[in-house]
Parts: C-alpha cells; sequence; structure tokens
C-alpha cells in the first residue's frame, strides 16, 4: 500500500475501532484509470466530462468551476492523479 494511502489509514483506524470491532475493520480502495496513447491523449480526451461533472458538484457546493489549469498539475509530478506510474 502506498505510504499516502497507509498514512491514512493509520489517522482513521484508531478512531473507527473506538465504535467498531478492530478485527472487522475493512480498507477498501476506489481509483479510475483512464487509458490513451499518449498521457496528453489522455488528459484531454478525459478533461471535458472531469470538467463538465465537478464544475455541476462545484455549483452545488458554491466552489469554483473545474480549470485545466488544476487537472493538469497534478500530471507535473509522478504522483499526479493524471499520471500515475508509482
Amino acid at each position: 500500500m502506498q505510504p499516502r494511502i497507509l498514512g491514512l489509514v493509520d489517522n482513521t483506524h484508531p478512531a473507527a475501532a473506538q465504535s467498531h470491532s478492530a478485527e472487522k475493520l475493512i480498507v477498501g480502495l476506489h481509483a479510475i484509470g483512464f487509458l490513451g496513447d499518449t498521457t496528453q491523449e489522455a488528459a484531454d480526451d478525459f478533461y471535458p466530462g472531469y470538467a463538465h461533472t465537478l464544475t455541476e458538484i462545484s455549483k452545488e457546493r458554491g466552489w469554483s468551476p473545474a480549470t485545466r489549469a488544476q487537472f493538469d498539475a497534478p500530471a507535473r509530478t509522478h504522483r499526479g492523479a493524471a499520471d500515475r506510474r508509482c
């Protein structure tokens, strides 16, 4: 398990164990994947639907609309949302 995920589990598990049997606590991890011939092609294909959905959610919650710059920012690292090589 990746260190950043393990950290979330380590932080959450003690609180959950206060109201649930520690032996029955289960960790689930859900992640979407989207493939293209290149990282850029995958990002270009995926972004319109992502932006639409996130912008609709943002309206409901009073947030700013999604921007391409925000979407692209994590891809500049090897652990970014649009470029998972870890």
